[in-house]
Formats: C-alpha cells, sequence, structure tokens
C-alpha cells in the first residue's frame, strides 16, 4: 500500500518454514554443558592459559604407578616414556614395583594370562633401575632371573656392567663369553669384552678383539680409537695416526681427536702440523679440563723442541 509518497510491501511468511521448522531454530538449541570443552582445556592446556607454552603437558611427578599397573597395552611405553624420556628413574622404578605385585596377584589367584613369559622383561627393568639407583645386590638378583627365563643381549650387558661395578671383571667376563658363543658377530658384545680386557690391562687380548670389529663394522669409532691408541703407546706413531685420520674421515671433529693426532705429528717427525692441530683441539674444547689437558701437552711440545720460553 501507498502512504504519504512511500511504499510498503508486507510480506508474509509461508507456513512449513523458516521460523516455523521445528528442530531447526536457535531457540531450540540446548544450553551449553558442563565438562565437555571446557574440561578438556582445563586439564591439557593450562600451561599455554597462564602464558608460559614451554611448560610440560605432563608432569610425571604426579603419576601413580598403581592407576596403570594393570593396563598392560600402555604400561611398557609409559615405562619407557619415564625412564628415557623423563629420565625419572625413581617413577619408573616404583612402576615396575606395582605391576610385579599385579602379575604376583594373579598367580596367586590362579590367573596364567600375565605368567612368565612377561615376568622376565620386568625382572630387566627393575635391574636397569636398581643399577642406575646404586643398588647392584638388589639388581643382580633381578637380572640374574630374567636372564634364567630369557637370554636376552640386554640382560647380559647389563649383568656385566653390573659385576664391573662390583669390583668383579672376570665374572663379567665370562658372562660376555657366554654372550659372545650365542651372538659371536653381535660388535656390542665384542666392543663390550675389548673394554673388559682394557680394565683388566690385557691389551694382548683385546687388540685381535678390536680389530675383529672393524673387520665386523669397519665405522666403529671406539675400536679404532682402541688399536690407535695401542700403536702409539707401542712406539708407532705413524699407524696410530693412519686410524686417527680415519676416524677424522668419519666426520668425528673433538678437541681429544686433535690433541691425539698432533702428538702423533710430533712423535712422528710431523712438526709442521703440531700446532695446527693443537689450535683445532683448543678452539673445539667445550670444558675446563680439556683445556688444561691441551695445554699441559702443549707445554710438552715446547719442552721436546727446546723453547723454553714457550713452555714457561
Amino acid at each position: 500500500f501507498k502512504h504519504q509518497g512511500m511504499y510498503f510491501y508486507i510480506r508474509q511468511v509461508r507456513p512449513g518454514t523458516a521460523n516455523s521448522r521445528p528442530g531447526s531454530s536457535v531457540g531450540n538449541r540446548t544450553a551449553s554443558r558442563c565438562g565437555t570443552a571446557s574440561r578438556i582445556r582445563a586439564s591439557s592446556a593450562a600451561a599455554y592459559t597462564v602464558g608460559d607454552v614451554t611448560a610440560k603437558l605432563y608432569q610425571a611427578s604426579r603419576l601413580n604407578p598403581t592407576i596403570y599397573a594393570e593396563r598392560e597395552a600402555l604400561i611398557k611405553a609409559l615405562f619407557q616414556f619415564l625412564y628415557y624420556h623423563e629420565s625419572d628413574v625413581q617413577k619408573a622404578y616404583s612402576l615396575c614395583e606395582a605391576v610385579m605385585e599385579v602379575h604376583k596377584q594373579k598367580r596367586t589367584s590362579g590367573s596364567t594370562r600375565s605368567g612368565a613369559p612377561v615376568d622376565w622383561w620386568w625382572d630387566q627393568q627393575i635391574g636397569r633401575c636398581l643399577l642406575v639407583l646404586r643398588s647392584p645386590r638388589k639388581a643382580e638378583t633381578f637380572l640374574v632371573q630374567s636372564l634364567a627365563v630369557f637370554p636376552h643381549p640386554d640382560t647380559f650387558l647389563l649383568l656385566s656392567r653390573l659385576y664391573q661395578r662390583l669390583g668383579e671383571p672376570e665374572r663379567a667376563l665370562d658372562l660376555i663369553g657366554m654372550a659372545v658363543d650365542r651372538h659371536p658377530f653381535n660388535v656390542t658384545f665384542r666392543i663390550e669384552q675389548g673394554r673388559i680386557y682394557d680394565a683388566l690391562s690385557q691389551s694382548d687380548s683385546a687388540m685381535p678383539i678390536y680389530r675383529l670389529i672393524t673387520k665386523l663394522n669397519p665405522i666403529n669409532v671406539e675400536a679404532l680409537a682402541a688399536i690407535a691408541l695401542n700403536h702409539f703407546y707401542d712406539g708407532n706413531p705413524e699407524m696410530a695416526l693412519m686410524y686417527y685420520r680415519r676416524i677424522l674421515a668419519l666426520g668425528i671433529h673433538s678437541a681429544e681427536l686433535y690433541c691425539n693426532i698432533a702428538l702423533c705429528c710430533l712423535y712422528g717427525g710431523q712438526i709442521d702440523l703440531v700446532l695446527p692441530c693443537f689450535q683445532r683441539a683448543l678452539l673445539l674444547s667445550k670444558t675446563a679440563d680439556q683445556r688444561a689437558d691441551i695445554w699441559y701437552n702443549l707445554s710438552f711440545v715446547a719442552l721436546s723442541t727446546g723453547d723454553f720460553h714457550l713452555a714457561r
């Protein structure tokens, strides 16, 4: 209709559309419920709410081991998270104790679902934790039990290091000998065997093992360094320099390596390379002890060349 020069149009609402449709308007929505999105945010993003984006979303110190002890699908991954990622050995040990208690209760009640095939792994982890917590005698019991059920390679290595810590390298050598008989081409066992011989000052027995390691794994840095060190103290600095240069070619650059190369050059008569190697060693040194060793060797070089002014 027209009113005072202006037109007004009346739009009629058709039935069955717009606001008349049931269940589709805003007014029919239910109210927001507590305990959904807001609660999830409160538990998972609290660290970001206070403004610290680097804070941990999970605090291992608040973990209650008894809650997760029966969750077999989660418990092993949780232990590895606590031990390797968080480095919380005490909490990981508490978790192992809770799991072993659950297994004990199941065996007592007659359940065989969590029997001996699972216990060896937890015995090994308890021994691992006790070894870090400086309780080797208690750790020995669990590691021996684990080894009796299943001869896992890690158990051999843990027991070997335990016996060495107790001052019994002969027992460690016998144990690693058993592991080598089972796995004759395992480089890890061979390296451990060579270390024990070095600890016993039996270099004549250690060198064949290190040479075998270089045949099995030509880029094993520890074996190459051990052979080079043996050549240096046997009066063959040229051979030692050859092995150290091999390590250098593998991409290993450290203050100790350049210091050893400098000493090999000194005793091998390559005087022009001595000071540049020591300079590189000083540049790569990170601690005061490293720098002290390098300066000590530098003073020895000055005395060997007759430069007493430089030595002072």
